[in-house]
């Protein structure tokens, strides 16, 4: 048996381009980074999911807004110089010899 060493599809002429197979690739990665770029990456949660952040950020207000009251009530006692009460002096001191320690207020 012998092998044919022939073209079967003809030489190709000069003036004809030559094969490209990696275009069909190349089109479809194109296409997919110019979609991927004119979308606009967005989440979509569920109405219980978006009332869970709603409620989650609303106590998180809360939190520093109580936190704030604090801090100002503490600032305002401290100014008065009512945060070293004989109560209190007498109630740390007796947490130290325990070896407790003292309770914040």
């Amino acid at each position: 048996m012998e092998v044919q060493n022939n073209n079967i599809q003809g030489r190709r002429t000069p003036s004809e381009p030559a094969i490209d197979l990696t275009r069909p690739n190349r089109e479809i990665v194109r296409k997919a980074v110019e979609e991927g770029q004119s979308k606009e990456d967005k989440l979509d949660i569920s109405p219980a999911a978006a009332e869970l952040a709603k409620q989650t950020n609303t106590d998180e207000l809360r939190a520093e807004a109580h936190r704030k009251a604090k801090i100002e009530e503490l600032r305002s006692a401290y100014f008065e110089s009512r945060l070293n009460s004989p109560e209190r002096i007498a109630k740390a001191a007796q947490a130290i010899l325990r070896g407790d320690k003292p309770d914040n207020e």
